[in-house]
């Protein structure tokens, strides 16, 4: 009779590679392919591309080690899972593979099926989404490996839930504790596929609640999550206080937080989401005796962006760089540059191609790193009714790549008739809103 299926590792694998001390680590997530070949969503069809790009750049980059935090697929079809393994074998040859850190994400426990014509999900039965990860992938999705002298615990989600899938607490705490027996000073690599909540950038509405007081309890971890699809380019996707927290983006999609006019999906001005498909990115990790080197890259272009993120060793949490109080001291408003008298205009041009008829178009506001969103505040002046849009920049493609005339969809149909005086407002990711701002008169 065989032994029924285990998901945990029952042992910790080690490795040496490359000069057996240092290390360098590709990080990815959210992968997202397609379930099957019948399923014509060219959406979907686009990720399988972005994982070959992907895989592509990190070998060019050399990495020794490869985390993938979770959904790899769309739903964990087999056909899905073929795919990424082809994808994989025509980038690698077999002894050149990195060292796989692969965990489950809530979209590896889904599968597809078809509903009045139309693709849905359902959960699938866990042990045999589990049994069908390790088969494919030959990867457990819970496991602990020691590369080169560092500890990488993968703790991949334990069923399909949107709500705290990380409930095995008790197995995670006892890896930290052994990788801790074996070295209190370097640091110790955990990979779940949600964030901890009130963490990184994403964490707010993408998280799991049981992560935190556990990871609170050890300086030394380096957390890293995927799921939200949030932008890598926003500084806040590294956290550090009790612990270090780091986001991954996503290498199919970006999403959005709550609250913007366009939506969780960033559109461009014509209503299309294949921009939230553009700027896909990951990280790149140098470990060695004195420093964790972290690395942001955009895969599209294949190019690094922004400063290197730098965590000390051995870990000492006095000494963290990238504390939310140090960063919003540090950091300041945006600011509207008013050289001509065009810099002050805003504008409401007539576009067929819009969906609403209509575009609001201004000048961009300056900022060292970047403008997030931009708040537009209207006044009826008649009734002295006040409304609020809130729009994003563009702030999540690469610098060369962002607008300098912002144009947004503006739909008139959802104020009443009317003179209006219009307030553009330019807010940095950490919510420092400009002082000055662009000010006019709209007829609606």
């Amino acid at each position: 009779m065989n032994e029924p299926f285990d998901p945990y590792e029952d042992k910790i694998i080690s490795h040496t590679i490359g000069d057996g001390k240092t290390l360098k680590v590709g990080i990815i997530s959210d992968s997202q392919i397609i379930p099957s070949d019948k399923k014509s969503d060219e959406w979907l069809k686009i990720f399988s591309h972005h994982l070959k790009n992907t895989l592509e750049i990190l070998k060019k980059n050399k990495i020794q080690a490869l985390i993938f935090a979770g959904d790899l697929t769309d739903s964990g079809t087999e056909y899905a899972y073929n795919e990424i393994n082809e994808i994989i074998n025509s980038v690698y040859k077999e002894e050149e593979k990195p060292i796989y850190n692969f965990i489950m994400g809530n979209h590896d426990y889904w599968l597809s099926y078809m509903e009045n014509g139309k693709f849905s999900v359902k959960n699938g039965d866990k042990k045999e989404m589990q049994i069908l990860f390790y088969n494919k992938l030959k990867e457990k999705p819970f496991s602990h490996k020691v590369i080169n002298g560092y500890h990488f615990i993968n703790w991949g989600s334990e069923n399909g839930s949107m709500d705290d899938p990380n409930q095995n607490i008790n197995w995670a705490e006892t890896q930290i504790k052994l990788a801790l027996e074996d070295s209190k000073t370097k640091p110790i690599i955990v990979t779940t596929h949600f964030s901890a909540e009130n963490t990184v950038y994403g964490s707010q509405g993408y998280s799991a609640k049981t992560l935190r007081n556990l990871f609170n309890k050890y300086q030394n971890i380096i957390h890293f999550s995927g799921h939200s699809h949030y932008s890598l380019i926003d500084e806040r996707s590294i956290w550090q206080n009790e612990f270090t927290s780091i986001q991954t983006q996503s290498i199919s999609y970006i999403e959005l937080e709550k609250g913007f006019k366009t939506g969780d999906i960033p559109r461009d001005e014509y209503g299309s989401m294949y921009i939230a498909a553009k700027n896909y990115m990951g990280l790149i990790m140098d470990l060695t005796d004195n420093c964790c080197q972290i690395q942001r890259i955009s895969f599209e272009k294949g190019q690094l962006y922004g400063e290197p993120w730098i965590i000390d060793i051995p870990i000492n949490k006095n000494n963290f760089r990238y504390t939310l109080e140090k960063r919003v001291k540090e950091r300041n408003p945006p600011i509207f540059k008013f050289e001509t008298v065009e810099d002050k205009k805003i504008v409401l041009e007539k576009d067929d191609k819009i969906k609403s008829g209509y575009a609001l178009k201004f000048k961009a506001a300056y900022h060292e790193n970047f403008v997030q969103k931009y708040k537009i505040v209207l006044k009826n002046i008649k009734n002295n009714e006040i409304r609020e849009m809130v729009y994003p920049s563009y702030f999540y493609l690469m610098p060369e790549d962002r607008k300098k005339i912002m144009r947004f969809n503006f739909d008139k149909s959802e104020l009443s008739e009317g003179e209006y005086e219009i307030r553009i407002y330019a807010i940095e990711s950490f919510g420092k809103e400009s002082e000055n701002y662009l000010e006019g008169k709209l007829t609606i």
